[in-house]
């Protein structure tokens, strides 16, 4: 049995002792750690989502996104997510609605969208998620301090270019003073945007939190970079919503960009990812040369 066998057959075991009703019919997504299943459950459709491995980091990472339903339980969010339906904690199984349609996405990268007008809809969503005024537990609330540090210890800026973006960090944190940190998805991509007949439906929400405003959007900015007109839009949403948002989503750009840039740098070569490394030099070094320019401006 090759380790990709072994892994869904791992699942499966969990999935059956967690809920012995449940009838997988096929693998919906699959990797080292997590295995989705589609499936039903007493003639009614239904999602499990499995976490097959037992490393704390991925531990959290499930506790954080079974919390994070149930309070979507309590507090429904501007956008559609998938119903929490049962859970077993223990074993690492949720058992989600099952949402029926495509992936918007299938590259993390992508090069060409099928439906281009989808953005300025899927645009509109996150804003609104992002305007979302809701109080959520002080654990979810980003540390951006230690996070800038990890910029300087991977020599991803210099010495000026750190401080500014410290200078950046602080102007933020004033302009917050009034509006506070809001709630984002926190690893938003096309492929955690499932396309169904009446809209879009958005999962994977372990990394949800408290960011600066803007956090989502600034990701959708890092990862569109290969299809012409997104950066624009997402630009002119921020440049919309007022002076008072561009330093916290250029330090969500700059955080996001150098992350991405160095998950991607420790890739095996190949031509897709070359490519992908390629643009986001470019992008790393415009957006740094932006973020000296906004300092001193």
């Amino acid at each position: 049995m090759d380790s990709e066998s072994l892994v869904v057959h791992k699942a499966q075991q969990l999935v059956e002792l967690a809920s012995p009703a449940f009838e997988p019919a096929n693998v919906l997504y699959e990797s080292a750690t997590t295995v989705v299943f589609a499936g039903q459950r007493f003639g009614e459709p239904i999602a499990a989502k499995v976490l097959v491995s037992t490393a704390p980091q991925w531990r959290a990472l499930f506790t954080r996104e079974l919390a994070v339903y149930r309070f979507f339980a309590q507090h429904r969010p501007p956008l559609r997510v998938p119903e929490l339906l049962d859970t077993d904690e223990a074993r690492g199984v949720l058992f989600l609605e099952h949402v029926i349609g495509e992936r918007v996405g299938e590259q993390r990268h992508p090069a060409l969208l099928t439906e281009r007008d989808e953005l300025a809809r899927i645009f509109t969503e996150v804003r609104r998620l992002g305007e979302w005024n809701v109080q959520v537990p002080s654990p979810w609330r980003v540390d951006y301090a230690p996070r800038l540090e990890r910029l300087r210890g991977h020599n991803l800026l210099d010495s000026g270019e750190y401080s500014a973006v410290q200078s950046l960090y602080a102007r933020a944190q004033r302009q917050l003073a009034k509006t506070g940190l809001t709630f984002n998805h926190g690893d938003l991509e096309l492929r955690n945007i499932i396309r169904t007949s009446d809209g879009f439906t958005y999962v994977d929400w372990e990394s949800a939190g408290s960011f600066l405003p803007g956090f989502d959007l600034a990701q959708l900015w890092v990862l569109l970079g290969k299809i012409h007109g997104p950066r624009r839009v997402i630009e002119d949403i921020v440049t919309d919503a007022g002076p008072a948002h561009f330093a916290p989503f250029l330090v969500n750009l700059v955080l996001l960009l150098a992350r991405e840039l160095r998950t991607y740098q420790g890739m095996k070569p190949s031509p897709e990812r070359d490519e992908t490394v390629a643009l986001l030099q470019k992008d790393w070094a415009q957006v740094r040369t932006q973020l000296l320019q906004k300092t001193r401006g």
